[in-house]
């Protein structure tokens, strides 16, 4: 210490004896790394050995330039760049470093003149720095709830020279200070980032800390994404969102009666039903960070119904037309009450409970249908009744061969009646020729009967007769003629021998059937050559006509063969007849007799009648065992019924298996001829018997087969009859009602249904032959 103070007495002293100048240094400021700063040195006095300014070299002072002693020219000393000097005034220089190296510019730099140096010529080049970083006390705040006020200080480390502050909001500067004060802070603040910004304006370099503000608010108030009360439909679902304004976000739960059933913002019921109208459903919002809670609640009503839609009126409802009617719907559960709508084929008939229906038309029948909706859901439910409007009968169309005014058709000419019927309840229904049933139909809306030729007998009228519960039955015609050629009418025997006493009148006469009606031209035939006689004027009914030749006061000469031609312009056919007048005598023997035993008392006989002598006859049946002589008579007196029809009868409480001999004899009131040739045939052992097969078919092989059930001594005289009945042509097919559409089975004569009155009929008589 005491050799350091002598050095610096020392130099003092020298410095003084030398006279060097008076050196003032200024570091002017901070010396910022890697950038140019000055530093100032005024001198005073005489310049003795030149200006020398040295750096500090990490401690180690270093002459980085040297000056003349005129102080005019500086220069770089040692080899050292980076330094420059410029004189401003013979007394003042200022050196210049280029790029400031904290290892070597900072520290004390030297501005003299020699080696000692006097006055000032020592200043300490202080490295500027900072701000390092920037902190905020307190802390960064997260939060803050709304209302409440915040003062926050902003410092620098390391700041030299000392920084400067500044609190920006966005762009803005809000604080020209280090200390932000934040008052009656809302929740619009939030989300605002509060920076602070520290600066060393000498480096100049700036560093920065924020914020951002979160305020802590709400809630204020709750919404619901549903408005109070609630509709929902039963059966549907419904999702409930709770929302709240609130800052940390809120916490949410729902509550029913004070009971919790859902702990999320979100309630969702499902399959909602009629029991939950009423409740109150509470959404709480909570902000657990302040803390606060706020409810919103709703009530909930549940649309239900119809559950089910019932008429006062059972279907189908029956009445009549013209009658009023009216029928209630109802529904049951409809919550609101319910709408109601009545349809009828698309059309609104009644938008009330009740329809009411007057002077009811048969347009009106068919399916009402009753649409019970609920006004809120809309939720339909219908019912239908059924209107049965019942009226009567009605003809709609009644047809021959699809014609409905009269027809005409040719003979053979397949044909086909039909009667459409409109009526509710359908139709009984019959299909008439005159008074005959050809067709009978019951429930129905249509009968039809179809014949496959049609004949002279069926030209008439056709009826078709229809009624319902409603009403009796209604009739309508329709006409058919049938153009036909003459022929005999089998309705009616034919008569081919006439008798007539000399002197007394006769009429000869034949019936026919013919459409149009036909001419009668008679004519007497003599030794080859025919004679007219003229025409005569028929008596006709429907297709019958009858000609009629009277002769009077009949004469020998009057005897003999008669003809008559029948004509009507139809297909160029003549019906030619010859027709015979005798003397009136006794009749003529009967032909064809047979007779068989069916059981073990009784015979039966049948015969065909002979020309009667032109008087009325009357037939005698006479019997005798093989063993005796002696004949017995019939007791039953048979009168005639007309030439070639078949007679019968049964003689009764005869021995057992026993043979007897069988004639007849015919007899008028001229006497008789004989008896007819004696038939042999025996009764049935006791106990036995022949049952006849019953047929309606009235034909020669029915015949064949009655007779043939008979013993076997009567079965080869029967088909002796049966052929000769079938040859003499009185044997005929059976009416179209026993025949139907049999396939070739025709009958050109033939009418529509049983000719009760033909030799058809009269055939039967070998079917009921019994005991």
């Amino acid at each position: 210490m005491v050799l350091l103070l002598y050095i610096v007495v020392f130099v003092t002293a020298v410095n003084h004896v030398l006279g060097l100048a008076t050196t003032t240094i200024d570091c002017m400021g901070y010396g910022n790394p890697g950038r140019s700063t000055v530093l100032t040195c005024e001198t005073a006095g005489t310049i003795i050995t030149g200006i020398r300014w040295l750096r500090p070299n990490g401690g180690t002072p270093l002459v980085v330039m040297a000056c003349y002693k005129a102080n005019t020219l500086c220069l770089p000393s040692g080899g050292v760049t980076g330094y420059s000097v410029s004189r401003d005034s013979p007394t003042h220089q200022t050196l210049t470093i280029k790029s400031f190296n904290t290892s070597v510019d900072a520290g004390e730099w030297i501005c003299r003149d020699g080696i000692t140096g006097a006055g000032l010529f020592r200043c300490n080049k202080i490295v500027a720095s900072g701000p390092d970083s920037v902190t905020l006390n307190p802390p960064p705040p997260g939060s803050v709830v709304e209302g409440d006020s915040l003062t926050v200080t902003c410092a620098a480390a390391s700041c030299n020279p000392p920084c400067s502050y500044s609190w920006t909001l966005g762009n803005q500067q809000i604080s020209p200070t280090s200390r932000l004060t934040l008052t009656n802070i809302n929740r619009s603040q939030t989300g605002n980032v509060y920076t602070c910004t520290a600066t060393n304006s000498a480096i100049p370099m700036s560093k920065a800390k924020q914020f951002t503000l979160t305020v802590y608010c709400g809630p204020d108030s709750v919404t619901l994404s549903t408005p109070s009360p609630v509709s929902v439909a039963e059966g549907d679902s419904l999702t409930a969102m709770c929302a709240a304004s609130c800052n940390p976000p809120c916490s949410y739960s729902w509550t029913l009666r004070n009971q919790q059933i859902s702990q999320t913002s979100r309630l969702k019921l499902t399959n909602i039903n009629r029991s939950q109208t009423g409740s109150v459903y509470m959404c709480t919002a909570t902000n657990s960070a302040i803390p606060k809670s706020k409810t919103k609640q709703f009530t909930l009503t549940v649309y239900y119904g119809p559950d089910k839609v019932q008429l006062k009126s059972t279907s189908p409802l029956t009445v009549k037309e013209g009658d009023d009617v009216a029928v209630s719907c109802g529904a049951t559960n409809c919550s609101p009450s319910c709408s109601f709508m009545w349809k009828f084929k698309s059309q609104i008939k009644s938008t009330s409970s009740v329809l009411s229906l007057n002077n009811i038309q048969r347009s009106a029948a068919g399916d009402y249908t009753c649409t019970v909706r609920n006004r809120n859901t809309q939720k339909p439910l219908d019912k239908t009744i059924t209107l049965d409007a019942q009226y009567r009968s009605s003809i709609t169309s009644l047809t021959l061969n699809s014609q409905s005014t009269s027809v005409t058709v040719d003979e053979l000419t397949a044909m086909t009646l039909r009667c459409d019927v409109d009526g509710n309840p359908e139709s009984d229904i019959k299909l008439l020729n005159s008074s005959q049933t050809l067709d009978e139909v019951t429930n129905s809306k249509q009968a039809e009967y179809t014949w496959n030729e049609a004949g002279c007998l069926d030209t008439g009228h056709y009826t078709c007769e229809a009624g319902n519960s409603i009403k009796s039955a209604i009739r309508e015609s329709v006409q058919l003629v049938v153009r036909c050629s003459p022929r005999l009418d089998h309705r009616v025997p034919f008569q081919k021998v006439f008798a007539a006493a000399v002197g007394g009148n006769v009429t000869l006469k034949i019936s026919v059937i013919a459409k149009p009606t036909p001419t009668f031209t008679w004519y007497k035939l003599t030794d080859g050559s025919k004679h007219s006689l003229g025409s005569g004027s028929p008596s006709t009914t429907d297709v019958s006509a009858v000609g009629k030749l009277t002769l009077t006061n009949v004469q020998q000469g009057d005897i003999g063969t008669y003809q008559v031609v029948v004509s009507n312009g139809i297909k160029s056919t003549y019906l030619v007849k010859n027709l015979t007048l005798d003397v009136a005598g006794p009749p003529n023997i009967p032909s064809d007799v047979a007779a068989w035993s069916s059981d073990s008392n009784s015979i039966s006989v049948a015969w065909i009648e002979a020309f009667n002598g032109g008087s009325e006859q009357t037939f005698i049946v006479q019997y005798r065992e093989d063993t005796t002589l002696r004949w017995k008579n019939l007791t039953e007196v048979i009168p005639e019924n007309g030439r070639g029809t078949i007679q019968k009868a049964v003689i009764s409480d005869l021995q057992s298996n026993t043979r007897y001999l069988v004639r007849v004899l015919a007899y008028n009131k001229y006497g008789y001829k004989d008896f007819t040739k004696e038939q042999d045939v025996s009764t049935l052992p006791p106990g036995e018997c022949l049952v006849p097969v019953s047929s309606n078919k009235v034909t020669g092989e029915g015949i064949a087969v009655a007779i043939g059930i008979g013993i076997v001594v009567a079965a080869a005289a029967v088909i002796v009859v049966i052929f000769i009945l079938w040859r003499r042509g009185y044997v005929c097919a059976s009416s179209k009602s026993e025949l139907g559409n049999s396939e070739g089975q025709t009958n050109t004569y033939e009418g529509l249904g049983t000719r009760e009155d033909t030799p058809c009929a009269k055939m039967e008589l070998y079917e009921n032959l019994k005991t």
